[in-house]
């Protein structure tokens, strides 16, 4: 699902209508975006202006505090990836991270 990020935002229209009507975008938490993978993603959505429509939270395992990327808007710092507790509170999580990540948090 995640590629063709574009198609699955407008997928996940459906799903979360109530949030559409209420006005309030989904919160997407966003794992492993400066790998070689997560680059490319992050190259995508920013050309697709994916960005407008969600509520993005850029997640690291070594720069936490830190600022985030430049995607064109204002955007909470970067949060801990091993913080389970700040990812339980996403509505989406997009994840790029390799096997090492996912062994430790799995």
């Amino acid at each position: 699902m995640i590629c063709g990020v574009s198609g699955y935002f407008d997928f996940m229209d459906s799903p979360l209508k109530e949030m559409k009507e209420k006005k309030t975008m989904i919160k997407v938490g966003i794992v492993g975006w400066r790998g070689m993978v997560g680059s490319v993603l992050m190259e995508r959505m920013r050309a697709e202006n994916d960005f407008d429509r969600i509520d993005p939270v850029f997640f690291t395992t070594s720069q936490a505090g830190q600022k985030g990327p430049d995607i064109g808007k204002e955007i909470p710092v970067l949060q801990d990836g091993f913080d389970i507790e700040i990812l339980k509170g996403m509505d989406v999580i997009l994840t790029c991270q390799g096997s090492e990540y996912t062994k430790e948090v799995h």
